[in-house]
């Protein structure tokens, strides 16, 4: 185990200094440059009962589970696999790639309950870099997360946009939608 503290803090440490400008309110690096908590006390480390490997969540809710298919390392998440996401039994959300202590990091998908998806970057479990959203409905946005990019209608109009992560929502500000639209 003090290994993996030291092996993880060596790598938030790497990833906050070539990422200091993420904008997620910095609780998901503060919370894994601590020694992580395996005893189901912390609520950002849940345990996936049939894999009995932990995942990381930045922005745990109450009566959230997860269930983890990939490998475990150390107890924790590790390598390709997918994490499901259920608040009270029923999906939330399932993401896909490659985690590293217990999060989604580099390339991945998500899929939403509404039918939405994000392909893109990923760091530590937050949208960071570029990346598509597309929602349910065919509105698209291409760009950074955070940053500028574009907002396409299903009609085929586009305009400039921008994502603004805000907790662990990101909303889309594009002038040619009709008002602000978040995704998790």
């Amino acid at each position: 185990m003090k290994s993996l503290v030291s092996l993880s803090l060596l790598l938030v440490s790497v990833v906050a200094t070539q990422a200091a400008d993420i904008s997620t309110g910095g609780s998901e690096l503060e919370t894994l440059a601590t020694k992580p908590q395996l005893t189901g006390d912390d609520p950002h480390w849940i345990l996936d009962p049939t894999s009995q490997c932990w995942v990381f969540d930045g922005y745990p809710s109450s009566h959230e589970t997860a269930t983890w298919s990939g490998a475990c390392k150390d107890q924790l998440a590790s390598g390709e696999g997918t994490v499901t996401w259920y608040l009270r039994g029923k999906f939330v959300e399932k993401r896909t790639g490659s985690f590293t202590l217990g999060s989604l990091n580099g390339h991945g998908t998500a899929t939403m309950m509404d039918g939405s998806t994000y392909e893109g970057d990923w760091v530590y479990g937050a949208r960071h870099g570029t990346g598509v959203l597309t929602r349910a409905n065919g509105d698209i946005y291409r760009g950074m997360w955070p940053g500028s990019g574009t907002y396409t209608q299903p009609d085929g109009r586009t305009c400039g946009a921008e994502a603004i992560r805000v907790r662990d929502t990101v909303a889309i500000k594009a002038p040619c939608a009709a008002g602000v639209w978040a995704s998790h």
